[in-house]
């Protein structure tokens, strides 16, 4: 189980009907992206392992940017790389 004192707030997102499709990714806010989150050196991205809030399991996420036009940049974190069980 993890302590609560060792926990960290990162950002908060409103989940939007494009998050919980079929894409299996969630679009997250740029500025709390790049305040929180590793920085990107390439578009392709990095893995990222997050521990659940119980303890109990490492959730796997693939965090990357991507270019809309010249001006429009969004993060992602697609979640369909699985979860692993700590137990």
């Amino acid at each position: 189980v993890i302590e609560p004192k060792m926990l960290r707030f990162l950002l908060q997102k409103e989940l939007r009907q494009s998050d919980v499709g079929n894409l299996g990714r969630v679009v997250l806010p740029k500025r709390a992206s790049e305040a929180f989150l590793p920085n990107l050196a390439s578009k392709e991205g990095i893995l990222i392992s997050m521990d659940d809030i119980d303890g109990l399991r490492i959730w796997n996420f693939k965090y990357r940017f991507r270019f809309i036009s010249l001006f429009t940049m969004f993060f992602e974190m697609h979640s369909g790389i699985g979860l692993q069980s700590t137990t």
